[in-house]
């Protein structure tokens, strides 16, 4: 059952559009009421109890969004993209130091590369000098 809640999420997370067909959201909130009734860990939590009376709510169209609740929710939401931008501007930083690094690399492997065929050629002039 974990699994089908964990697979329900993320095709929720990951959907493209915003909105949810009322057969996903009624499949997604059976899978999570059966969950959340679990009488081995879940049932007897009181968190587990308040989040299945809220899905009960919601399922039933009776759930009431306060002007808190979605400050909090718009909050969480700029907050998220917050981090989000800043660990792509981490992420481009890492990648610059690294398109800097493979520059460095790849002039010390061309400057390797030139005193080999330097002293290559060192040592052919002088074997032929000897000759």
């Amino acid at each position: 059952m974990t699994r089908k809640v964990r697979d329900v999420g993320r095709r929720l997370r990951h959907s493209p559009k915003i909105m949810v067909s009322e057969a996903d959201l009624s499949n997604c909130i059976d899978a999570l009421k059966i969950l959340l009734q679990d009488s081995k860990s879940l049932a007897s939590n009181t968190s587990a109890k308040e989040a299945l009376a809220n899905l009960t709510l919601l399922e039933n169209d009776q759930l009431r969004v306060s002007a808190d609740d979605l400050a909090n929710v718009i909050s969480i939401a700029i907050s998220t993209t917050s981090e989000l931008l800043k660990s792509e501007n981490h992420l481009q930083d890492k990648m610059d130091e690294l398109k800097e690094l493979e520059h460095n690399i790849q002039t010390l492997a061309d400057e390797a590369v030139q005193r080999i065929a330097n002293s290559e050629k060192e040592r052919y002039s002088s074997k032929s000098a000897e000759k």
